[in-house]
Formats: C-alpha cells, sequence, structure tokens
C-alpha cells in the first residue's frame, strides 16, 4: 500500500467516526481534498468514464447506473482500464460485455467502476464526476467492499500466521468496510436522492493469491474471508432497511456447488471474478433486468406470498414449490433462541467459548458468539440477550488475556486429566502460574469469572498445591510419558535416543534398588509394575569370547584377506592375530611402567623414609635434650618401675609420646602451614555458588547450584525456587562476588611489588 493512501486511509477512518456520531453531512464524512488512491494508475480509466457520464448526462440522461470495482469494470469489456485479452484473468471481459448488453440493452446505461476501488474511493469518485448532476438515473446498482477485506488480508499476512489468525483479522475488521459502504449509501441517498439505490451483498470469495493454496483452494468453502463478508453483509442488510428507496439484495447463493462447499469454478472461474456464464446462470437471474430498471420494489412478491400463505388463498402448487426452494420459510423462527441453546449445550458438554473456532452440527458458533459481541458493541443488542449471554459460563464481551488463560487450562486438563503446575517438566509452566494467580485471587475475583473457573476446568481448587503436590504431579507426567514411549517403542529409552526420559528410568531404577522407592513411594512401584516393557534390572550385554564363537568368524574375516593363499595362508593370518592380541597386552604393561604408577610409588617411599630419618633426628638429637636440660638432666629412657618382678618402662613410652607429638608439630608447622599459604597463594580457590537448599527432587542428587535449571544427574527440568529462597541465595552470591573483588584488589599492590 502506498504511504498516501494509507494515511488517506486514516483520515477517512476518522472522518467516518465522526461522521457517524455527529452529524449526517457529506463533508463530514469524505474531505473533498481527499486524493483518490488508484488516481496516479488509472487515471486514464477515470477521466474516460467521467467523461461519458458528462456526455450521457447532457444528453437527457442514464436510465441505469453501475458503480463498483474490477468485478463490474468486466461489465465495459476491460480489466485494470486494459482490454482483457491483454491481461491474465480467466474470464472472457469481451463475452461478458455482450451478456450484460444482451440483458440490459433496452435501458440505456452507464458502468462506473475501477478495478481495485475500494469504498472510500467510491466515495471521493462520486463526489467528483462519476454521478450526474443533470438527470437523476432510475436505478444505481453499487457493489463494492471486497477490496477493502482484500487490502486488509494483505497488509496483515505475513506467511506465518497461524490457522484462523488472518481469518479473525478479517472478521474484526468488517465492522469498518461496512461502515465505509454505508458512508457511500449516504453519500449516493444525498445527491440522488430520487433513485432507486440496489444495494449488492458482497459476492464469495476464495482465498487467492494471499495465502500459500494448491490448485483448489481458490474455490473452497468457507476461505479466510467467509466470516469478514458475513459480518459485512449483515450489517448492510440492516442499515438498507433504515434507508429510503434503498433495496439489500443478495445474489451469492447461486455461485456455491457441492453442497455449498465449494465455489463453482465455471461461474468464478478465478475463485472471485463472474464469468459470463456466471452473470447468465446466477448473477443475471438475481437482479432481474426488468424490475430493476422499473423501480420495482424487491421483494415485494415474496412479502406477498407469505401474507397469501398466512391468509390461506395462495394456490396449493405454488406453496409446494415455494416450500421446495432451500432455505424457504414461511415464518421465521426465534433463531436467537435456538443458538443461545446450541451455545449453552456447548458449554455444558466441557468446551470453552472462543472466537469464531466452535462449529456444533454445522453451525459456524463461534461466528455467531461474535456477531452477538458485535451487535453489543454497537448498541443494537437488547440487555434481555445480554443478560442472557452473560449466564453462560465463561462468557466474555472483549477478548482478553484471562479468556485465553482459561482455555489454555481447559485444554491441558481434557489432555493430561489434571491441573497444570508451574514446572517445566509438565509442559505447561504458564498456565500452571495462572491458575496459582486465579487462587490466590478467590475473594477479588468478579462473580462470572469465579464460575468459569468452577464450572469450565474439572477438579479446579482455590487453594494453590503444595510443592510435595507439585513434585508428585510432575512424577506421574514423567509417568505417562514413559508410558507412551513404552507404548510405542516396547522398551525402555536409551540415553543417546531420549536421554532426559533415560535419567528418570534410572532413577527410578536406582531408587528401587537401594529400597527408598518402595518404602517412601509404594504406589509408584505398582505404577510402574503395571507397564508393559518395564525392566527394574536392565540386562547387561555379554559378549562371548569364547573360542568357539570367536575363531569362526576370526577365520572367516581372516579367509577374506587371504584369497585363494589356501591353508598356509589363513594359518598365518590367524597366527598374526594372535600375535597382535599379545602385542597389545604388552604394550598395555608398557603403558603402566611408563605411566608412572610404579615410579611414583618408589619415589614416595624413599623420599618419605629420608624425611623421617632427618625428622627423628632432629628430635633425638636437638629437642629432646633441650627437654632432658630444662627437666635437670633427667633420661626418660631410664624411668621405670616394678610390680611384683615386672619391669615397666614408661620413661621410654613418655619419650616416643613426646617424639610423636614433636613430629606432628614440626610437620604442620613446618610443612603444611607453608605450603597451604603458597599453594593458596599461587593457586586461589574460586568461591562456588550457592546451592540449592534440597537437592534434586527428582533423584536427590547434591549439591546443585541455584542457578541450574537442570538436574546434572538425571537432567530433569528444576522447579524454580520460592521467590524468598532465590532473593536470599542472590544476596549471598553477591556478598562472596564483592569479598573476591576486595581480594583482588589487595593483590594487586602485591604483585606490583613483586614484579619490581
Amino acid at each position: 500500500m502506498m504511504p498516501s493512501a494509507a494515511l488517506y486511509g486514516a483520515l477517512l477512518l476518522l472522518a467516518t467516526v465522526a461522521g457517524c456520531t455527529a452529524q449526517d453531512t457529506v463533508a463530514t464524512y469524505v474531505p473533498s481534498w481527499a486524493p483518490f488512491w488508484a488516481k496516479p494508475l488509472y487515471s486514464a480509466q477515470l477521466q474516460l468514464e467521467m467523461a461519458e457520464m458528462q456526455r450521457d448526462d447532457a444528453k437527457g440522461g442514464v436510465d441505469l447506473i453501475v458503480l463498483g470495482d474490477s468485478m463490474t469494470e468486466v461489465l465495459r469489456g476491460t480489466m485494470l482500464s486494459l482490454p482483457c485479452n491483454e491481461t491474465s484473468l480467466r474470464i472472457n471481459c469481451k463475452r461478458l460485455s455482450g451478456e450484460f448488453k444482451r440483458m440490459f440493452g433496452q435501458y440505456t446505461y452507464s458502468v462506473q467502476a475501477v478495478a481495485g476501488d475500494r469504498a472510500e474511493s467510491l466515495i471521493w469518485r462520486m463526489e467528483h464526476g462519476s454521478l450526474p448532476t443533470l438527470h437523476q438515473p432510475k436505478v444505481v446498482v453499487m457493489l463494492i467492499g471486497t477490496n477493502d477485506l482484500h487490502n486488509i488480508a494483505i497488509d496483515h499476512w505475513d506467511g506465518v500466521l497461524a490457522p484462523g489468525v488472518l481469518e479473525g483479522l478479517l472478521a474484526d475488521a468488517a465492522p469498518i468496510v461496512a461502515r465505509r459502504m454505508k458512508v457511500a449509501v449516504r453519500v449516493l441517498r444525498q445527491r440522488l436522492p430520487d433513485t432507486q439505490l440496489v444495494l449488492m451483498a458482497l459476492l464469495p470469495r476464495g482465498s487467492d493469491r494471499v495465502r500459500p493454496h494448491d490448485d483448489n483452494s481458490n474455490w473452497r468453502w468457507p476461505s479466510f474471508y467467509t466470516d469478514g463478508l458475513s459480518i459485512v453483509n449483515k450489517e448492510l442488510r440492516a442499515f438498507a432497511a433504515t434507508q429510503p428507496r434503498t433495496h439489500y439484495l443478495d445474489c451469492g447463493r447461486p455461485f456455491f456447488t457441492h453442497g455449498g462447499t465449494q465455489l463453482d469454478t465455471t461461474l468464478l472461474p478465478d475463485g472471485m471474478h463472474f464469468s459470463a456464464k456466471g452473470l447468465e446462470q446466477a448473477l443475471g437471474p438475481c437482479l432481474k433486468p426488468s424490475a430493476v430498471c422499473e423501480g420495482e420494489q424487491l421483494g415485494a412478491g415474496i412479502k406477498e406470498q407469505r401474507l397469501q400463505y398466512s391468509l390461506g388463498t395462495l394456490a396449493a402448487d405454488k406453496a409446494a414449490a415455494l416450500q421446495a426452494v432451500e432455505g424457504w420459510w414461511w415464518q421465521q423462527p426465534d433463531t436467537w433462541l435456538q443458538w443461545l441453546q446450541l451455545l449453552q449445550q456447548h458449554v455444558g458438554d466441557g468446551f470453552g467459548i472462543s472466537a469464531r473456532d466452535a462449529e456444533v452440527a454445522g453451525a459456524k458458533l463461534g461466528s455467531w458468539c461474535s456477531e452477538q459481541r458485535q451487535k453489543r458493541r454497537l448498541g443494537s443488542l437488547p440487555a434481555e440477550q445480554a443478560a442472557q449471554l452473560e449466564a453462560v459460563p465463561g462468557w466474555w464481551w472483549e477478548h482478553s488475556e484471562w479468556a485465553r488463560q482459561l482455555d489454555a487450562v481447559r485444554q491441558h486438563v481434557q489432555r493430561t486429566g489434571r491441573l497444570p503446575t508451574r514446572s517445566k517438566a509438565d509442559g505447561a509452566p504458564e498456565p500452571g502460574a495462572w491458575c496459582s494467580i486465579q487462587a490466590r485471587r478467590e475473594g477479588s475475583l468478579p462473580p462470572h469469572k469465579v464460575q468459569a473457573l468452577e464450572q469450565l476446568i474439572p477438579g479446579w481448587q482455590w487453594e494453590a498445591a503444595t510443592k510435595e503436590e507439585q513434585l508428585e504431579a510432575e512424577w506421574w507426567g514423567k509417568l505417562r510419558q514413559l508410558q507412551e514411549w513404552l507404548v510405542e517403542h516396547k522398551a525402555p529409552p536409551q540415553s543417546s535416543v531420549n536421554h532426559q526420559l533415560f535419567k528418570w528410568c534410572d532413577c527410578q531404577q536406582k531408587l528401587h534398588a537401594s529400597g527408598d522407592l518402595q518404602r517412601k513411594h509404594p504406589s509408584r512401584v505398582r505404577a510402574l509394575d503395571r507397564l508393559d516393557g518395564w525392566q527394574w534390572h536392565v540386562p547387561v550385554k555379554v559378549v562371548n569370547l569364547s573360542a568357539a564363537s570367536t575363531i569362526p568368524t576370526m577365520a572367516a574375516e581372516d579367509a577374506k584377506k587371504a584369497d585363494n593363499k589356501g591353508l598356509a595362508g589363513r594359518s598365518m593370518a590367524m597366527g598374526k592375530s594372535a600375535v597382535g592380541c599379545a602385542g597389545k597386552q604388552c604394550a598395555g604393561f608398557r603403558d603402566f611402567l611408563l605411566r608412572g604408577n610404579v615410579v611414583d610409588m618408589a619415589i614416595g617411599i624413599v623420599v618419605g623414609g629420608a624425611f623421617t630419618a632427618l625428622v627423628n633426628a632432629l628430635v633425638s638429637d636437638l629437642i629432646t635434650p633441650f627437654i632432658s636440660a630444662i627437666w635437670g638432666g633427667t633420661n626418660f629412657n631410664d624411668l621405670t618401675f616394678s610390680i611384683n618382678g615386672s619391669k615397666f618402662f614408661y620413661g621410654h613410652f613418655i619419650n616416643q609420646l613426646i617424639t610423636f607429638v614433636i613430629v606432628c608439630a614440626v610437620l604442620f608447622f613446618a610443612v603444611v602451614v607453608p605450603m597451604n599459604a603458597l599453594v593458596k597463594r599461587m593457586f586461589p580457590e574460586k568461591p562456588k555458588k550457592p546451592e540449592r537448599p534440597d537437592g534434586c527432587p527428582f533423584c536427590g542428587h547434591s549439591p546443585i547450584p541455584y542457578t541450574a535449571i537442570k538436574c546434572c544427574a538425571c537432567c530433569s527440568e528444576l522447579p524454580p525456587l520460592p521467590s524468598e529462597t532465590l532473593a536470599d541465595l542472590q544476596q549471598e552470591e553477591a556478598e562472596m562476588n564483592a569479598d573476591l573483588n576486595q581480594d583482588e584488589e589487595i593483590k594487586k599492590p602485591v604483585e606490583k611489588v613483586q614484579k619490581v
């Protein structure tokens, strides 16, 4: 879309809203200076049509004027202001022009239509030459608006919209399109007050070029235009009844085939523009040239037939023929109550209320709900009906995030049979958090939300689940995953295929082997025992290395290598294999020796013995004489006492005890303390991050850093920590980092001095 067109569209929308609420004048609806958005492309076509209108008006006027876009420009024999043979459309404009002339040739007419035109552009054209000023025509046929929806689809289509999103955008924009068309009708009514206006409903349209499609998507019905077209047509029908000399005409039904599931390709060759056959068989009979051009009131005959039927004066054959017409009714039923009952039944069956996605018994219940919301916004929905809708559980007037979350929780309960939790392992952390918030707001929620939660969500609980309940729910969620896996693969998962589920199974097997699972959770043991394919002990694959199994394999491979060398060659190959195996063993022994196992051990023993002799000499030659001198030259080895002739050398024991204490003190103060200080200075230890207080709730592994999102042992998703605990751990980590930074600052001057 061109920038000027976007600016004009925004200004026109503001002017339209102001016009609908303020006064009913043309100047209020459309600025007289507004540029025609397609004028740079079709100025020649536009000038040609306006010149024709001025010429016909000067000669006495015309009987019929057709206003529209490319769908009616083809009646001139052109498309995009070019002859039809120069376009890529699959329609014969020349034949179409001839067929229209055959139908309306007895009347004077003028086709004022430009391809790609929209309702806002038509308003400008009507003010600048597309309508006569001297002689009013008998009838004006207006068919416009499909390009308004199409341009909205192009503006919002990016190739990745989910199914239903584009349909929703068009349905939401449909009231704006209808408002533009109403402005166009008011402009025409003011300029041609005595002319009969046939306001045509928007014809059905396929999914054309906006969305990637196969060969049949152009004609498949419904398309993504369906809801938008339906809303526009319903508003036009209601609006036409309030305008003088304005008749609403819907000619879309004959263009369908296959029971209304597809557009007729012979009538709409490209899914939008009607062909000559479509004009002859569908649109022409609907327009009824004589009735249109003679100014007869459309629909009067139908009302007369129903009146005669109610009075009992209608012939039986005519009544039977009318009864056979699809969609015919004699007395219109109260369809609103029927729709309400259908909605109540739909909600009572456990379904939610969503926009345009519900279809019950072939009826588009979602579209009907959207229509009721639109009526309420326009102020045309009676208060009694609004109250009845509000009594339906889950009903909402404005689509909100709350309604979306409610629908997500309902779908999770239908799929899993339980409420969602906050854990990512549960697959629904966002709905789980939303449920916790709603449970805490029990006393402040509006009554209709309380009613929706209690009636639409089975098993709803106002008290939030405890941590133990959440862990229990997560365990059973893992069990369901394992059950689905066993149904498909008939065996537990392997680490290389599904590592997370494999670690969970391994954790259950280890807990069962230790007896913790049977003691704490016997129900879990029974649940696992009931699974087909579950094994508490995974069998170990044993490789048979016996001669009976290895020799034939070796012989077969050696025979391939010794091709055509005979028995001697095969024997030599087997001998080489045996030597190779022995060589591998020798290589392992050589690696064992060279790796340093024996050498390191020998060096440690020799150094330890020498160090022991050094320490003993220090104690016996220096420290012990010093102590003896303090005690008056006493030799502790000579201190003894006797009991019944048995001599006890307690002095020797005291001497050895003193020696032991002195050796330990020397080792600690002379070796351990200096070495620790040196190592700490050379290799400072980085502080560890604070740990989760409870470890892994699935396998019990600990410690685990508090920032971890998965367990390093079983790879399970860890549940989020409470906000208070998380804040304390973050504060502790911040203090540790501050201390580390302070130590680094202290070390910098020392390191500079050392370098100098």
